[in-house]
């Protein structure tokens, strides 16, 4: 057996209460159990405890079957675990509380946050079962996360623009119940140059009534995107154009669509990187159209975070930011990464975009990710529901191989981990996409019951 590396006991005395600003904004109650590390992280700088006087250094290497232990004198109680990795290499870990196996997966990918739920131990021990070359774990943070605030989850619908009522016949809305918002989008919903919107008013009424009734208490929001026209322009010209010289009418275009329907709101795609869109433009947009579409109605943006540059009018305008946080950085070809977000988020952060009004997008779909011999096949989207396989790992993620592609999806603890941070961090929700590609909320597996199971399990 591999020698074992183990931290040393902590007297009672040494476990710290703190409110952690950096890491887990705007939630007063949250408490730092116990934090060691040998190295900074961008977003949770600045908090690393020691036993009060020297600064003790968590670290763990190896190449698999190596564990550490942290124990405490006295019994803590926390939920939350936050566990650094330097690069990526362990392939599966486990994480014991006692004796007892709590949770196991497939990789920790730079950064991982593990949401338990509520324990009360003297003892946590990490164990990595197997690593793609030599591992070194540098950071450990034990976290108490309550329940003390509201939560949204939205989901985002791609509508049958040939429906009566734009909804899909198969689509089961038994988690849809139990959702707070719900974003409408797909092809009706792109709008042209001259700020005209192609969707069927008629029909955006008949889905909106027909979703108040399965849920009285969801807001439906609309997900507007500027479709490349025949002429030649591009995505960034045609909203350039929409925004800009046409703001009028495409305000027009956008009253008209949400009192007619009885949405509650209008979302503006704007993921593309800035060079080819002037901010200036969106800016005077976003106020021109708040002027037209007062509260309660929102209105709110899809942005990466290429383009978080809003100046401070329009970040008081925009009620929701929706941050695309996956595809992109570092972890562009995968979309099941944790650290991706954190990434995401931190440059959000530095360019001013309030965390309370932060939304976290995860794919409830996969991707196929391919090489140069099948790069025709590299990226397809890949529907949860629809591949057995995936459901036949269960809990794990993030990835399996077929026919040479590698198919890279958020798993059902992923999902968990990815909300509760979103929770811990003090955004205001996370956006699910899309809402059919999960199983029914029947199942064990169900997204949405990951979802609900990091925030509906807190004290």
């Amino acid at each position: 057996m591999k020698s074992h590396r183990f931290l040393p006991k902590i007297a009672a005395a040494a476990v710290l209460c703190a409110v952690l600003c950096s890491l887990f904004a705007g939630c007063s109650d949250i408490r730092d159990i116990y934090t060691i590390d040998s190295t900074d992280y961008g977003l949770y700088a600045n908090y690393h405890y020691s036993d009060g006087s020297n600064k003790m250094n968590f670290s763990l290497r190896g190449e698999g079957g190596e564990w550490v232990e942290v124990s405490w004198d006295t019994p803590v109680t926390f939920n939350t675990l936050l566990i650094e990795e330097s690069g990526s290499h362990v392939t599966e870990f486990e994480i014991y509380i006692g004796n007892s196996l709590v949770y196991s997966q497939d990789e920790i990918g730079d950064l991982r946050l593990v949401y338990l739920g509520t324990v009360n131990t003297t003892s946590i021990r990490i164990s990595v079962k197997s690593s793609d070359g030599a591992y070194n774990l540098t950071r450990l943070g034990v976290y108490y996360v309550p329940r003390n605030r509201d939560f949204a989850i939205t989901d985002m619908y791609y509508v049958d623009p040939d429906s009566d009522d734009y909804l899909n016949d198969g689509s089961d809305f038994s988690a849809l119940a139990m959702s707070t918002d719900v974003i409408l989008t797909g092809e009706p919903f792109a709008y042209g140059a001259d700020g005209s919107i192609s969707a069927d008013v008629s029909k955006l009424a008949a889905a909106v009534a027909k979703l108040k009734r399965i849920n009285p208490d969801i807001s439906v929001h609309v997900l507007l995107y500027a479709k490349p026209e025949t002429d030649g322009l591009s995505a960034a010209e045609v909203r350039e154009n929409a925004m800009g010289d046409n703001r009028v009418a495409f305000g027009k275009s956008v009253v008209e669509l949400l009192s007619l329907s009885g949405a509650d709101g209008a979302i503006f795609d704007f993921v593309e990187n800035p060079s080819v869109f002037s901010h200036g433009v969106f800016n005077d947009f976003i106020e021109f159209v708040r002027g037209l579409i007062p509260s309660p109605r929102q209105l709110g943006v899809y942005v990466s975070h290429d383009n978080a540059t809003f100046d401070d009018a329009s970040k008081s305008y925009i009620d929701d930011f929706y941050v695309v946080a996956f595809g992109m950085g570092d972890y562009s070809t995968n979309p099941a990464s944790f650290a991706s977000a954190c990434q995401v988020l931190e440059k959000l952060s530095d360019n001013g975009v309030p965390k309370a009004k932060v939304q976290l997008t995860i794919p409830l779909f996969g991707k196929a990710l391919g090489t140069e011999e099948n790069s025709a096949e590299r990226e397809t989207e890949y529907r949860y529901r629809d591949n057995d396989r995936w459901l036949e790992l269960g809990y794990y993620d993030n990835s399996l191989t077929e026919n040479g592609l590698t198919l890279s999806f958020n798993g059902y603890t992923m999902i968990k981990d990815k909300t509760a941070f979103a929770y811990g961090y003090g955004m205001s929700g996370v956006v699910l996409v899309d809402y059919d590609s999960d199983v029914s909320y029947s199942e064990a597996l169900s997204l949405h019951r990951a979802v609900h199971a990091a925030i509906d399990n807190r004290n």
